[in-house]
Formats: C-alpha cells, sequence, structure tokens
C-alpha cells in the first residue's frame, strides 16, 4: 500500500473456507479520517464480469441459453454486424471470452502508436445516467468490429452490457433484479450496484495521484456498465463468491458405494450441491485464450481468460523446474479503485454427495447460506453448530481478495504471495 501511495486497502485471506484474516489498512474517507474496516464497501469494477458470468452460466444450465447460437436470437436489440463486407455471427461464448470483436473504450486499434491506457479515454468518465442496459447499447451497436468474431482477443467492458441485454431477455426480469437474487443466494448482502445518489452504509471515496499528490477522482456514472463494471462490494462478499466457486468446482454429485465403509459414509452424506455445477465451472475455468501477460514478471508466459474469469492453468515445463497450481482470478480496475479477487483452488479435492441432485435447486439454498456463514467472520449470529457447519463447507484452497482506493494498483503479485503463502503454511501443518 505505501509503495503505490494508496489511501486505503482492505484485505482478506480464506483457507479451506474459512477466513482467517481479514483487515483494514489506511483511510477509505481522507478528508475526515474514516478508517478502511473488513466492512468497507469499494467498487470492484470487472470482477463485476466475473459476477456476471455465473449469472450466465446459471441461465446456461437452466436451459435458457445456448453458448453458441447466434445472440441475434437472443438481442434483437443489437443490429447485425459484419466484418469487411462479410455477414458475421456473434456468440455468447464469444462475448464472454472477450472474442467479439466488439471495441473496448476506444473506437479504434489505436495502430501502429501505443494505444492509450483506458484511464487516458473519455467514455472511461461518462457521466449520464442510462435507463436501462438496452440503453447503453447506444453507446457501442452501431460501431463496426474491430475484430472478426472468434478469431482476436480484444478486452472489452462493452461487450458485457451485451451479455446483460442477453440476460435480460432470457430471464424475463431487470438485470440489476436478477443479479441481487444472484448475490442473495450466495449471502452477498454487502454488494450493490455502483449508484451514486443512494446511501450505501461503509462507502469508501476514491482517489487518484496526479504529480504525487493525492486527488479525489472526478464524478462518473457506471450504469453504462453493470455487467462490465458497475459493482461495489466488500472483501468478506469477495470471499463468499470465491468460495462457492471453489465449492461448486470441486462438488462431485451421485457418488454411491454400497461397500464404502460407515466413516466414508458419515462423510459424504449431508452435502448439498453449489451454486452451479462442477462441469459448469470447469468449463468456466478451462484456458481458451491465450494472453501475453506474465504470471510473474521473471516466469511463464502462461495467463489465459476462460468464460469470465482469468486463468493460469497446471503447468510443468521441464523437470526439477516450478510446477504450477491452478490460478483462477479476476482483477478489477475503475475511477478510483483497484481490485482483485485470487483463488487457488485444489485441484485434487472432490466434494463427495450420496444420492440424487435431482432436488438440486431447493439444496442450494441452504448449502450456501452455510458457505455465507462460514466464509465471513464477522457473522456469528447463527444457532448452527460450528463444527457441524465447517463439515458442510468442505472447500478446498485458497481465496485471497483485496480492494483500494486508489487508481491503477497492480495488485495480481501481491494476491498470488498471500495465496501461496498460506498455502505452504497449510501443507507445512
Amino acid at each position: 500500500m505505501e509503495e503505490v501511495g494508496a489511501p486505503g486497502m482492505v484485505v482478506a485471506v480464506s483457507v479451506d473456507g474459512k477466513t482467517v484474516w481479514k483487515q483494514g489498512f489506511g483511510y477509505a474517507d481522507v478528508e475526515n479520517k474514516v478508517p478502511c474496516t473488513p466492512s468497507t464497501v469499494m467498487r470492484v469494477a470487472s470482477i463485476s464480469k466475473s459476477f456476471t458470468a455465473m449469472a450466465a452460466a446459471r441461465l446456461m444450465e437452466e436451459g435458457k441459453l445456448d453458448l453458441d447460437k447466434n445472440i441475434q436470437e437472443y438481442a434483437q436489440s443489437f443490429p447485425e454486424k459484419s466484418y469487411n463486407g462479410e455477414k458475421v455471427t456473434i456468440t455468447l461464448r464469444h462475448l464472454l471470452l472477450h472474442l467479439s470483436g466488439i471495441r473496448h473504450y476506444s473506437k479504434t486499434l489505436d495502430k501502429p502508436k501505443p494505444p492509450k491506457i483506458e484511464s487516458e479515454l473519455s467514455e472511461y468518465y461518462i457521466t449520464k445516467q442510462y435507463s436501462s442496459v438496452t440503453e447503453a447499447l447506444a453507446l457501442f451497436k452501431d460501431d463496426p468490429l474491430l475484430y472478426k468474431p472468434g478469431e482476436e482477443f480484444l478486452y472489452t467492458t462493452h461487450g458485457w452490457t451485451l451479455i446483460s441485454a442477453i440476460l435480460e431477455e432470457v430471464s424475463g426480469r431487470d438485470f440489476l433484479s436478477l443479479m441481487q437474487d444472484n448475490f442473495r443466494r450466495l449471502g452477498m448482502n454487502e454488494t450493490y450496484a455502483d449508484v451514486h445518489n443512494k446511501l450505501i452504509y461503509n462507502r469508501s471515496r476514491y482517489y487518484i495521484r496526479k504529480n504525487g499528490k493525492l486527488e479525489n477522482v472526478p464524478y462518473v456514472n457506471n450504469s453504462y456498465k453493470w455487467a462490465g463494471g458497475g459493482f461495489l462490494s466488500t472483501v468478506g462478499d469477495l470471499m463468499k463468491f470465491g468460495n462457492a466457486m471453489m465449492y461448486s468446482y470441486q462438488y462431485k454429485a451421485d457418488v454411491s458405494n454400497n461397500n464404502e465403509n460407515e466413516e466414508n459414509k458419515e462423510k459424504t452424506q449431508n452435502r448439498t450441491p453449489g451454486i452451479l455445477k462442477a462441469e459448469t465451472v470447469h468449463k468456466m475455468w478451462h484456458q481458451v485464450v491465450h494472453r501475453k501477460r506474465e504470471r510473474n514478471s521473471k516466469l511463464n508466459e502462461n495467463a489465459s481468460y476462460g468464460l469470465g474469469w482469468e486463468v493460469y492453468p497446471v503447468m510443468e515445463q521441464f523437470g526439477c523446474c516450478p510446477k504450477w497450481q491452478l490460478e483462477v482470478c479476476h482483477t478489477g480496475g475503475a475511477i478510483g479503485a483497484s481490485s482483485i479477487l485470487f483463488l487457488l483452488p485444489d485441484t485434487n479435492s472432490h466434494i463427495p454427495v450420496q444420492g440424487s441432485t435431482s432436488d438440486r435447486e431447493n439444496e442450494i439454498e441452504v448449502s450456501l447460506c452455510k458457505l455465507a456463514l462460514h466464509s465471513d467472520s464477522d457473522v456469528q449470529q447463527t444457532s448452527v453448530n460450528k463444527d457441524s457447519n465447517e463439515k458442510q463447507c468442505a472447500v478446498k484452497g485458497i481465496a485471497v481478495a483485496i480492494i483500494t482506493n486508489m487508481q491503477s494498483v497492480g495488485l495480481t503479485q501481491l494476491a498470488r504471495d498471500l495465496a501461496q503463502e498460506f498455502d505452504k503454511n497449510l501443507r507445512s501443518d
């Protein structure tokens, strides 16, 4: 925090589903000397994309969405597109993977000159209130594609606004209402749309440094990009979300073995399913699009993008050299804020469950309530036995969440170092 001059930062770490460290540093409001605490609410920016990807995945599991259908079947308000005079098809898969060719904040590729960073672009500072995600499509829907869909990775927040319009169409619900319902299921009660005039307790102020001097950032209105960068949250809620995703990733359904011993039967009974099916999360976290971004400045250019997540896959290039664990994360950068949710799931662990999952939807509510209680040490108002609760939330892995009220702060290496340190200590115990 001191290295980058951030006025405030909040950090949380969970080990196997249990929050072991959650602490605020510095100030959420410098002028009024309001300290950062674990309850401080900040912009999480592009981590919103992972929230939205989870909502899309739930609708896919319900049979309401197809990754590979033409988006025209879902969002008729978005015009048909062409590239170099040829009609092209954009799919939901393209959008989730940033392969649609839809532009980001710049209307050009800025070649051959170096591209501007997004905080230098005018669209980053929009102040207009958009009444709906469909209205927000007007910002970019008539602009030409910069690449042919499916051919090139082009990170685009606008593409996620189109995803939100699709989710509204297939669910029959307002996007923010749909997301609040998903947050409720996860126990994320301190995650909100970044609405300026709404009273949101513990909300931080936001800062930038210009010529070494700390300044308040200008007002912006994020209603044009709810899905791609418009949510606020706390590190506690990010822990709940990350652990719920790892639980789903590790959950193994329909396991029954008449020959297993009584001890194993006791361990496997009463396991409830995750917010998503394991096979769905495996698809989301499967590396698809390689990005030229180093995992470590000295090692391994192995970053890739999955369905709404940045993925560093398991890899061992040479004998007697580092073997990389699966790492899954998303960073966020917004006006006056930076963030990361970093997950180090145990890929060898499975959460076994006896019996059928036909009542999966009903069981999810119970499972996530227990997980939400377990992953937030501030929540103690429950009559559930602690040992029983921990038994139910059998997540295996490390989650790290960091939020700060300073713009353009790189947090990936810090989050990785924290995750690896706690993982090392866990293995040594």
